[in-house]
């Protein structure tokens, strides 16, 4: 009697217990996929900056194609790393709901207690890779804005004169880079 009544029971929670675990799996499929997306972009910012600092101090206004098209691309990543972080929070979200569920569904409180534990401290890391996405979102946003408009600056007023206009705000874009890289950086390794 006993035994007919817990194999049900176990084989449900055996199923229960193998979709978190498929979810999890999902879960960290999607933060490589953000990290891998950020690690482009992460290249493109440079190949950017890079181009943007080499015309500066070579004058060639030839450049600016170059520059128009790096800054195209750089969009392009940045929007294709937005869509990979938007797929991550919405898998996350339902992962940890279904986590949530599985604990509260635990007969025994010490067993209960150490999956809080655990779920407390993976949760903390994925609150903590949010967070440093924020940051590097917070000064990723202005930096590409920026460049954009230096973009647009040039291409309307594509002299010499205008090249010493920007001088001193491509060189600030120099600093700016590397701190959105050192953002971004802190994100791929958490």
């Amino acid at each position: 009697g006993c035994l007919a009544i817990g194999l049900p029971l176990i084989a449900q929670n055996t199923l229960a217990a193998e979709e978190v675990v498929v979810a999890e799996v999902e879960e960290v499929s999607a933060v490589e996929m953000v990290k891998s997306e950020l690690a482009g972009l992460r290249l493109q910012v440079a190949a950017a900056n890079e181009t943007l600092q080499t015309l500066k101090k070579s004058g060639n206004l030839d450049l600016v194609d170059k520059l128009a098209l790096q800054v195209g691309m750089l969009v392009l990543k940045s929007q294709s790393a937005r869509r990979q972080g938007i797929i991550l929070q919405a898998k996350a979200t339902q992962y940890y709901n279904e986590w949530l569920d599985q604990i509260e569904g635990m007969a025994s409180k010490g067993l209960r207690e150490k999956a809080q534990d655990r779920y407390k401290k993976v949760k903390g890391e994925y609150d903590k890779f949010l967070e440093l996405a924020q940051k590097a979102r917070e000064e990723f946003v202005p930096f590409v804005s920026d460049i954009e408009d230096i973009v647009i600056y040039l291409d309307a007023d594509p002299s010499k004169k205008a090249l010493e206009t920007l001088s001193n705000t491509i060189w600030k874009m120099e600093a700016r880079a590397a701190s959105v890289d050192k953002r971004i950086d802190e994100v791929i390794k958490q």
